[in-house]
């Protein structure tokens, strides 16, 4: 897996540079080149991964005594293979993964690859897409990876947007510190979230071993969760609310079945004709509220009253506002 990932930071940090303008006569001048064919870009592309694998190799083998269950490293090192033959199950399980992005100082704290894809991965004993469920070996699995910034530079970057210190007193990383938005209230959402993709045969376990190995010791991670997408259980805390949803979908569905029936069995709609329990299913009723919401009557005190329901509304609206969107806005915004 180590092989993987190294594999994915030298691939994501690779990119094409744009050439300079040249002069017209020296553009008069080159040669041009011949396109390669398919066949040698195949090559090519087998001599980088494996060039790249050789590379790795001694760093695998120092840390070689990871602990990381069989299973795991069987299918990694199978990867390994799969990779240097092109295979498409590997490819598309690197092809998924967070690639490094930009804009780390503009607030762009997450990436989170293809989820979709990582799912959708299957691969049989011979590194091939299986024909059909018995024959596959791995399938895509998920991970949620969380990078945290060191808490002493956190602490820094605080003091700093909060006035308590001076960029000039954390020496040379103080340039970097001042440049990070919003950091005297946002501190708290500094997190970078890692999209990995691995194979079914490893557990979250063998991911945090597979971190341990990450030559960055200052920088606290962690694995969030891990989903394969084959079981989706619900906690209490999703159930409960889902109850609470369903219970208030009866309350609609029954209140405007009750308000309908009030019509078509009054040849005049009358309110004294309702007793209490209808009157409460009623107040839910989606034909009575949407009715009043709609009215623009004035009251006896000259007031149009849906208005006062609009001033709520627009409290409501700001106060989640100010609450859940302001700090990612001003995190994204330029200086």
């Amino acid at each position: 897996m180590l092989v993987i990932v190294m594999l994915w930071l030298l691939v994501g940090f690779y990119r094409p540079v744009t050439p300079a303008v040249m002069p017209q006569a020296s553009v008069v001048n080159t040669t041009s080149v011949e396109p390669k064919s398919v066949k040698e870009i195949e090559k090519e592309a087998e001599q980088m991964i494996s060039s790249i694998t050789k590379m790795l190799l001694p760093y695998v083998v120092r840390n070689s005594d990871v602990n990381i269950s069989g299973t795991c490293m069987s299918t990694i090192i199978k990867l390994s293979v799969d990779l240097r033959r092109l295979k498409l199950p590997a490819i598309k399980l690197l092809d998924a993964m967070a690639k490094p992005s930009f804009g780390l100082l503009r607030g762009s704290f997450g990436v989170m690859g293809d989820y979709d894809e990582c799912l959708e991965i299957s691969s049989n004993k011979r590194g091939d897409t299986p024909k059909t469920k018995e024959e596959e070996f791995y399938h895509g699995q998920y991970c949620t990876v969380i990078a945290e910034f060191p808490p002493k530079l956190l602490k820094a970057m605080q003091d700093y947007g909060n006035g308590y210190a001076n960029y000039t007193e954390f020496g040379k990383i103080g340039n970097i510190i001042k440049e990070v938005p919003a950091v005297n209230f946002a501190g708290s959402y500094f997190k970078f979230h890692i999209g990995i993709c691995l194979p079914s045969t490893c557990t979250p376990q063998d991911l945090t071993a597979i971190l341990g190995l990450v030559p960055i010791d200052f920088v606290p991670l962690s694995v969030l969760r891990c989903e394969d997408g084959s079981e989706k259980k619900i906690n209490i805390h999703q159930m409960v609310f889902l109850g609470v949803l369903a219970l208030l979908a009866a309350f609609v569905l029954c209140g405007t079945i009750a308000d309908g029936w009030q019509h078509l069995r009054c040849t005049e709609y009358n309110e004294k004709d309702k007793d209490k329990f209808i009157e409460f299913l009623v107040a839910f009723s989606v034909y009575n509220n949407t009715r009043k919401f709609l009215k623009t009557e004035k009251n006896n005190s000259s007031e149009i009253t849906v208005i006062n329901g609009m001033y709520v509304l627009g409290t409501v609206l700001v106060v989640i506002y100010h609450t859940y969107f302001l700090p990612f806005f001003s995190l994204f915004s330029s200086k």
